[in-house]
């Protein structure tokens, strides 16, 4: 439930005769890359083995995986249709699901397709939809299998890349996306503007329109090997010029390159001369990596596949049947803005405990009991207090040190098992008076198909101790509601 927020994903990026691996980690600076790694698309052992090692290195327990495949694999398509503003989602869901059948040559029952509104106006939406035989599908689930993986999404190249693109000047993830921060204008979304994004590699040129921040059309040109770079810019320019006529503007503004520039060294600037297009290299992601440019060349499209995935990237095309729907429905968001807020008043607190111990207020404080005998008891207890204060400042100061809350939500997101989600949740500082120990108090409101079992696995952790009901447990339709109660503490570390 937490990992999506703080936790471990793995992107794939599936080419012909390769597969790219990348792996990224979400915590509260952000999201960054920890590290990529191309192999050989093929399912023998050796290979396979490389992959886990590569994977077991920087991954030290579940994560999700997101996967994007090859263009030249699916139906992409941009259509205009009715609005449905008023007669519910299912109208939509049903009316694309006749027009996706209107255009493709195939079987609905032998396909997967997703689709996404790009621009909407009161009377028409815009929307691209995307389509692949379910035999493709297969082959990916198979693949991934193979190394006990499931996928958690499925999209195509273009648009994953598209989202690294537009990402590329931004900060996302951590605590952004936890209070609900999403990142500005990208370098492709101003307004009153046309604009070209082409993400180049040794295998083709990915080619997307956006205009006034909308996307018009997407396409990958392939670059078959020993071709003149002249005939791919003819041809990109020949598509370019199709759209302008099709969407009626007057022009592009701006061409943003991207990617292995060396794999095309002449393309870019014989397009932009026949264009007139104001050209704009971006050389690495560095605010979204933290990596140099060479670390995220190539992981772009895996990269981009996870930022779509997790709701970051615009573009959420996923393949897999029912799958957007249902993360659409889960409420994580709500607990993790909560322990936020919970973070941000404990770290407030402690910065009123430092005040509280100045060195002049303390003086004033002393001068006025020396005048006033009855107040020394008062000042006492105000000493005791501060000393407790003390205590918890430094339990504080030590989570904000050590991301000791980061560990706990990971280690709640670990044990609590699928069928449970939280609703929402309390944390408070327990000080006790005798021994002078500090320990945190944790209360968990949920829902669960087996609530009895949570205590058992609460208390086989070692971040939770004195695990137990609070209250008694509440049957709601085919759930458990429970209240939980732990103290927190800080596991030993072993010599």
């Amino acid at each position: 439930m937490l990992n999506r927020m703080f936790g471990f994903f793995i992107g794939f990026e599936l080419r012909d005769e390769s597969v790219m691996v990348s792996i990224l980690k979400n915590g509260l600076p952000g999201i960054r890359l920890l590290s990529s790694a191309s192999f050989p698309f093929n399912d023998d052992e050796a290979t396979l083995a490389l992959i886990r090692a590569h994977i077991g290195r920087h991954v030290p327990g579940a994560a999700k995986v997101f996967v994007t495949i090859p263009d030249k694999w699916a139906f992409i398509k941009f259509t205009e249709v009715p609005s449905t503003k008023g007669r519910g989602r299912d109208a939509f869901v049903n009316l694309m699901k006749f027009e996706i059948e209107r255009h493709i040559p195939y079987d609905m029952e032998k396909v997967l397709y997703d689709f996404q509104i790009i621009r909407e106006t009161a009377s028409t939406y815009t929307v691209a939809f995307i389509t692949i035989q379910k035999s493709r599908a297969e082959r990916v689930t198979e693949y991934l299998d193979k190394l006990s993986l499931q996928p958690h999404g499925i999209t195509v190249s273009s648009f994953a890349l598209l989202n690294a693109v537009e990402m590329s000047g931004a900060s996302v993830g951590g605590w952004r996306n936890i209070i609900g921060i999403m990142p500005g204008e990208s370098v492709l979304s101003a307004k009153n503007e046309t604009n070209v994004s082409l993400y180049l590699d040794k295998s083709g040129v990915s080619a997307a329109v956006l205009s006034n921040g909308s996307l018009e059309r997407i396409r990958f040109f392939p670059h078959i090997e020993h071709e003149d770079e002249e005939v791919i810019c003819n041809e990109i320019y020949d598509y370019l010029s199709g759209i302008k006529t099709e969407i009626n503007i007057e022009g592009y503004k701006k061409q943003v390159v991207s990617g292995d520039i060396s794999a095309l060294p002449g393309f870019a600037a014989s397009l932009s001369a026949k264009t007139g297009m104001e050209p704009l290299t971006i050389q690495g992601f560095p605010k979204f990596s933290g990596a140099s440019s060479e670390d995220i060349k190539g992981a772009s499209p895996s990269a981009g596949a996870c930022l779509g995935g997790l709701g970051i990237g615009r573009y959420k095309i996923n393949l897999l049947p029912h799958k957007a729907d249902y993360e659409a429905k889960r409420p994580p968001s709500l607990m993790t803005k909560v322990l936020f807020a919970i973070l941000v008043a404990l770290i407030a607190g402690l910065g009123f405990m430092t005040s509280l111990k100045n060195k002049k207020a303390i003086d004033r404080i002393d001068e006025e009991l020396s005048r006033n005998a009855p107040m020394i008891l008062e000042y006492r207890q105000l000493s005791q207090e501060a000393e407790s204060y003390k205590q918890q400042g430094a339990f504080l100061e030590s989570i904000a040190g050590n991301e000791m809350t980061l560990e706990v939500l990971a280690e709640l997101s670990n044990l609590l098992p699928g069928d449970t989600w939280i609703a929402n949740m309390s944390y408070k500082i327990v000080a006790d008076k005798e021994s002078g120990r500090v320990s945190g108090e944790l209360i968990l409101n949920g829902y669960s198909d087996s609530s009895s079992s949570l205590i058992s696995l609460l208390e086989g952790s070692p971040f939770f101790e004195n695990v137990e009901f609070v209250g008694s447990v509440k049957k709601t339709k085919d759930k458990e509601g429970f209240r939980i109660k732990a103290s927190v503490i800080r596991p030993v570390k072993a010599d």
